[in-house]
């Protein structure tokens, strides 16, 4: 079985899993939304119709058997599509049709911290997101400090123990 069929199977059961109970977790992968979300995040995400999202909102899209998790910047006049886009892209997505939206990210699970999304983009995430993608050494610094991070962070003491819950 091919890399995008698998991919594309991955999803649709995570769609339905996100249908039936309301809400669902992933793991971010990508690099489109950084700073905001970072690969290995834990989102949270529940389930949600058009009329619940606003401009602001991170979202999640089905887009050609893949998902795509990005930040609402606009609906159409029509009310018929969103326009998202990765907060650290620099032009917005193709138009994605109401039947597309899955859900909306309603918490950010990072380093055993978790935090709200904000809406309003921080001008300093701006200003780090657009110098992260110019300057491809800074984007390489920045991964290699967030994989030390995460992997310091999750790491186990020799003499640590699993206690039974």
């Amino acid at each position: 079985m091919k890399i995008f069929q698998r991919e594309a199977i991955k999803c649709d059961l995570a769609s339905q899993v996100l249908r039936s109970t309301g809400e669902l977790r992933l793991r971010a992968l990508g690099l489109s939304m950084l700073p905001s979300l970072w690969p290995g995040d834990i989102l949270s995400i529940q389930s949600c119709t058009f009329e619940d999202v606003a401009r602001g909102d991170i979202v999640l899209c089905s887009r050609e058997g893949q998902f795509v998790i990005h930040r609402i910047v606009g609906k159409s006049e029509d009310r018929q599509f969103l326009i998202t886009q990765g907060d650290g892209l620099p032009r917005p997505d193709g138009p994605v049709p109401r039947r597309d939206l899955l859900g909306k990210v309603t918490a950010i699970e990072r380093h055993g911290s978790v935090h709200k999304p904000k809406r309003a983009v921080p001008v300093s995430h701006r200003i780090f997101s657009l110098a992260l993608w110019h300057w491809n050494l800074l984007l390489r610094i920045a991964m290699q400090i967030h994989v030390r991070r995460n992997f310091s962070l999750n790491r186990k003491p020799a003499n640590a123990t699993v206690e039974p819950t």
